[in-house]
This record gives structure tokens, sequence and C-alpha cells, in this order.
């Protein structure tokens, strides 16, 4: 396992001063983009191999959020490669180990000469392994987000320079955040599913197409033409 400590900063809240969920999955993929570096499988080591990792979806459980000042702990670790996936946990707590957000996730490495995924080597994959642990006792993947009924536009995003990462696609916190936005409405506590189906990148648009649901809303984030960038499943 690994895992750093922060404190929620003020540039962090959302509007009702809880931790905003762009800073908690800011924070879950750079306790995992730390790890990496600490095993010395980070940035530079996939830049020279032409590999990275990208991830294919999130299974989130909110039990409260961290407001301001709040000192919290985040931590990861792998539980399990198999074929073509790398598959982490995530969990953020209080200090006394009061659990704030437990996280699973699904990842997928791709050759970037060819843009395709591959088989994990085992060189990428035995130093998680060593670091690793069991998995969470939480509900599994949810296998389909499938929006049903008329839904609603909300308004268009245009993809900046601000919502890419270094592989120069938006980054995957970009994509809840923008979810977010189109539904307006706060969260505090519940489930949050992602799945991802294609990057965008700079120029595109992003059209959130929002469908209530009985207990939430699912955000399809799709491009103009009515592809899917990915899936957002948002229940409390």
């Amino acid at each position: 396992m690994y895992s750093f400590t922060s404190r929620v900063r003020y540039s962090e809240l959302d509007s009702e001063g809880n931790l905003s969920l762009l800073a908690l999955f800011n924070y879950l993929q750079d306790c995992s983009s730390f790890q990496s570096e600490s095993l010395g499988l980070g940035i530079d080591h996939l830049r020279d191999k032409e590999i990275a990792w990208m991830i294919a979806g999130w299974n989130v459980r909110v039990a409260s959020l961290p407001r301001f000042c709040d000192d919290i702990v985040i931590s990861t670790w792998a539980y399990r490669f198999s074929g073509l996936l790398g598959l982490r946990n995530f969990t953020i707590s209080a200090p006394d180990g009061t659990r704030y957000v437990s996280a699973d996730s699904q990842w997928f490495l791709v050759d970037l000469t060819t843009m395709r995924p591959m088989r994990v080597p085992l060189e990428e994959c035995e130093p998680y392994e060593a670091d690793g642990g069991p998995r969470l006792d939480m509900p599994s993947f949810q296998r389909h987000i499938k929006p049903e009924g008329e839904g609603h536009e909300a308004g268009p995003v245009r993809v900046t320079e601000h919502h890419l990462d270094s592989n120069k696609h938006v980054n995957n916190a970009q994509y809840i955040d923008i979810a977010a936005n189109a539904v307006a409405e706060p969260f505090i506590s519940g489930r949050i599913d992602v799945q991802y189906r294609k990057s965008a990148r700079r120029g595109d648009t992003i059209v959130p197409r929002v469908y209530d649901i009985q207990d939430g809303h699912i955000v399809d984030l799709a491009d103009p033409e009515g592809g899917t960038f990915a899936l957002v499943r948002i229940t409390r």
C-alpha cells in the first residue's frame, strides 16, 4: 500500500464547503501516480517505453466529504492484474481511520506506438503486486451504464489546455467535473460510477446529456455526432 497525507485547501472546496468531486478524483489519481514514481514506474519510465496506463472505469463510494482544513490520508494499492487489466483500490480517510471514500478502478496499458491495449508485462506489474493487498469489501463494478429516456442537454464544453493531462487528452477527473456541473446539484454522499469510452482532445466539444433516474442521474458526455467520451452515473 502507498499513502500520503494532505489537508483540504480552500481552493479544493465546492460551493457547499466540501471537498469538490474534481479535487477528490485528483487526489486519487495523484496517489496512484505518486506510488508509480516511488516504484520507479512513473511518467519518465512510461514515456521511455512508449506505454501509458489509461483508466477504464471508476466505482466510488462516498460516505461523506471532508471539509476545509480537514487532515486526510489518501491510500492506494493494486490488488490484481488479469489479462489486459490492472485493478486498483483507493481510500480517503481521516487520520483516525474514519473512511470518507472507498474506490475501485480498472486500468489498461496502452502501447503508444500503436495506440492499442497490451498485456501487462511482468516487470510492469510485479512491483505493484509486491506493494499490493486484498480488494476492498465493496460492491462490484456496474458492468453497463445505460442511459434511458429522453434526457436533456446541458451546455457544451469546448476542450482547452486546462482540461488536458501529460498524455494530451482530457484528464479523467475533468470528465467527472463536467458531469457534476451538468447535473448542477450538490453531492454530499453516494456512489459515482464512470465508464470511459474514448479520449477527448484539445479542440473537441463535449456535449453533456443528463438522464434523470430514480436515485440520481446518468450523464452521457457525448461528442456532437452522438458518440460517447464517458458515462457518469451519480447516485445518492
